[in-house]
């Protein structure tokens, strides 16, 4: 029943066998190192262009479907940050092909053709320097210890959500204590997160509670497995922020969806140019909030790592995070919109529409372009 209703809800692909057995076996892991307060959702993987994992109840079934396309999703960036150049426009590349799948997911079949054409030039572009992945053994297993910690982490914060249901009044006030001491250490900083969490929705403890638990969790499963601990601990602060990207290429596909009926050139653009800043402005009240979960994951991360041995001699994990800004964020969040805004047209989507419609399946040529009918 559950792969008949993501089937209805989300365009999907086989998932591969292989990696689904390997989510089971972290989730097994997972859940054995969490005491239990009631039965554990069960697993579902999918492979969808939505790289959604959530919860979901179906004939009174509880779910934790997790998307392996999100994974492949983390293993992208997770190769972005360690690219050998070209890194900004990698990132450019992934938003762009982000926005195509979204798009047609939305309907937008022409829109979605214009950005997974651009995502292809931003691609050959940085490969005109070589190939910006070839990468060494050292750097590969890095990039898979990341990855691993980020698909534990977000199947870790799904399932904190399920735990928070059934007992969620201990957990809030766990979760309040552990919030106040990581205030008290932070002086100045205190007073600016303070006025934010006086003002932060019902659900924000919530999501609190699951990004730490998400987090915790994820260092003590990998640092068992014997993955180095900063490893696991940078990927759980990456995977954050890493999600923070999605939703807000989100709402730009949601936004740049809204301008395929404008078809004034100057009103287009206008429009086009201003979206950046309408998300960012349409989030200012959240910024803060955002900034807390983050910098309360990493101090978290932090205690817990002080408690293990010591691996700081190879610690790139600071570094790491830092850099994903300047490489990924930065491009994407304040870069993407300026660069295309000169390309993209009224007349420029009218005629991609005209040629999708004049193909027999317009979507199946996006689902080429951008490597999802592979």
């Amino acid at each position: 029943m559950i792969e008949q209703y993501l089937a209805a809800a989300r365009r999907t692909r086989p998932p591969t066998p292989s990696l689904a057995a390997e989510y089971a076996k972290y989730y097994k892991q997972i859940t054995a190192h969490t005491t239990p307060i009631g039965p554990s959702p069960e697993l579902c993987i999918t492979y969808s262009s939505d790289r959604k994992c959530e919860l979901i109840t179906v004939n009174q079934t509880d779910y934790l479907v997790y998307d392996q396309y999100l994974g492949q999703s983390f293993n992208r960036l997770n190769r972005i940050q360690y690219a050998l150049h070209g890194a900004s426009m990698l990132s450019q590349a992934f938003a762009s092909k982000f926005l195509a799948e979204r798009l047609l997911s939305l309907g937008q079949t022409g829109l979605a053709a214009f950005f997974a054409l651009v995502a292809q030039q931003f691609q050959r572009n940085v490969k005109v320097d070589g190939d910006p992945f070839k990468l060494s053994k050292t750097v590969e297993d890095i990039r898979h210890g990341l990855t691993a910690s980020q698909e534990i982490f977000v199947m870790a914060h799904e399932l904190a959500h399920h735990r928070w249901r059934l007992d969620q009044d201990n957990l809030s006030k766990e979760t309040s204590h552990y919030i106040s001491e990581f205030l008290e250490g932070k002086e100045e900083a205190a007073h600016y997160y303070r006025e934010a969490l006086e003002q932060a929705p019902d659900e924000f403890l919530e999501e609190v509670f699951a990004d730490d638990f998400g987090a915790l969790i994820a260092l003590r499963v990998l640092s068992m497995g014997g993955i180095p601990v900063w490893q696991a601990a940078a990927g759980a602060a990456l995977a954050f922020k890493y999600l923070r990207l999605f939703r807000h290429l989100e709402l730009l596909a949601h936004g740049i969806a809204s301008l395929s009926i404008e078809s004034n050139p100057e009103s287009f653009k206008r429009r086009l140019v201003s979206l950046k800043d309408d998300i960012w402005d349409g989030a200012a009240g959240n910024i803060r909030l955002f900034q807390f979960r983050e910098h309360f994951i990493r101090h978290r991360l932090w205690i817990a790592r002080a408690q293990m041995p010591s691996d700081s001699a190879k610690d790139q994990g600071p570094r790491l995070i830092e850099e994903y800004d300047e490489k990924t964020e930065f491009p994407v969040v304040l870069g993407l919109v300026d660069r295309l805004q000169g390309s993209l047209t009224p007349k420029v989507l009218a005629e991609l529409n005209e040629k999708m419609g004049a193909r027999d399946n317009g979507i199946a040529l996006v689902d080429s372009l951008t490597g999802w009918s592979k």
